[in-house]
């Protein structure tokens, strides 16, 4: 049995009359990242309020592995496969991406009457026209294409864009499209530039809930970059976060702790906004919401090790995947709360050797 098939299943089984699909994808979020797993004596060492009523209410995967980077994490939740079965080994070229070859999930839902956006971090494809979201069964795609932005205020490119710039730096080039069918057209830089990354995606995405005509099924994919830093050298700007959010944690010790606390809280409230747009449409008792991270936290940002500690789940920590990288689904019309699956780990041979997945 193939991850289609199991991811197919969990769809079948969580929805069971909810007629929308709204998956969050939080980037580089850990293990021990969210309020609900750091609790100490005084309390969490975070504030999640909202994704943690979330993961109280519904269907937590508590044995979840991922892949342990990016490109691949994302490509084997568009599509259903693993990462090497949709072409994707690492991250080192956009060649890698093969996206354009499979059926993803978007294209599947159009087919059974589904509106479908995509909003933030795309990294499946961008080279060519036919890799892009609108042109793999999306509606609209607002958001970058890249691993993140090198500034979460004016989303310019990361790593000197890659192939297409011929890897050298440059942060003036502005990484964000506003996508509508096969009209492929760059976000406006003026109405973007001084909005935090974060603000972006919550806004558009509640503005789509708020147009949406109910009747019609809607599946959108929320890929927040939040809580990965800005990657771009030479001048990598690290992880960021609006100064009022930063004060938050006014009596954590640690500059660094404070704005990886606030980096998760602005992805809670980001949530949070989406989540009110659902209950203000009258959508939110018919929604699935799937919440994931891609691949865990990179153990060489300090800050996550006081929120991961002892339970440590890290980008990078094995040679093919991610262990305990959270996953939940709620889903309102369901008395799912507090439950957990304790799923068996799928294991398939691939050129560069095992890897495991728990669903």
């Amino acid at each position: 049995m193939d991850k289609l098939v199991l991811l197919v299943s969990l769809f079948l089984y969580a929805v069971q009359g909810a007629k929308h699909i709204l998956v969050i994808v939080a980037d580089d979020l850990g293990r021990n990242d969210l309020g609900i797993r750091n609790a100490h004596a005084s309390g969490p060492r975070t504030i999640t309020p909202v994704i943690d009523s979330l993961i109280g209410q519904g269907v937590t995967l508590s044995n979840y592995y991922t892949f342990k980077i990016c490109s691949p994490s994302r490509a084997s939740t568009l599509t259903g496969r693993y990462p090497w079965g949709a072409g994707f080994y690492d991250m080192d070229s956009d060649n890698n991406h093969q996206t354009a070859n499979f059926t993803l999930y978007p294209a599947l839902l159009k087919q059974a009457g589904y509106a479908t956006h995509a909003l933030g971090k795309w990294d499946v494809g961008f080279m060519v026209k036919n890799a892009t979201a609108t042109a793999r069964g999306f509606d609209t795609f607002f958001g970058y294409y890249l691993a993140c932005n090198a500034d979460y205020w004016y989303h310019t490119v990361a790593n000197g864009g890659g192939e297409c710039l011929g890897g050298k730096f440059n942060s003036s080039i502005q990484d964000w499209a506003d996508n509508v069918g096969n009209n492929i057209q760059p976000g406006d830089r003026k109405a973007l530039n001084g909005t935090y990354n974060r603000n972006l995606l919550s806004a558009r995405a509640s503005s789509l809930i708020a147009a949406h005509d109910s009747a019609t099924p809607l599946y959108m994919y929320l890929a927040f970059q939040n809580v990965h830093e800005g990657c771009a050298r030479p001048d990598k700007l690290g992880m960021q976060a609006p100064l009022d959010t930063v004060n938050l944690y006014n009596t954590t010790v640690l500059d660094t702790y404070k704005i990886m606390g606030a980096m998760l809280t602005e992805l809670d409230l980001g949530v949070g906004e989406v989540v009110q747009a659902l209950k203000a449409a009258g959508m939110y008792d018919d929604t699935l919401i799937w919440m994931v991270s891609d691949n865990g936290g990179p153990l060489e940002r300090a800050s996550h090790c006081k929120f991961y500690a002892p339970a440590i789940s890290s980008a990078y920590s094995l040679p093919h995947l991610t262990p305990l990288a959270p996953l939940s689904l709620t889903t309102p019309r369901q008395n799912t709360t507090g439950a957990k699956f304790f799923n068996h780990r799928l294991h398939k041979r691939s050129p560069s050797g095992w890897k495991a997945y728990v669903l």
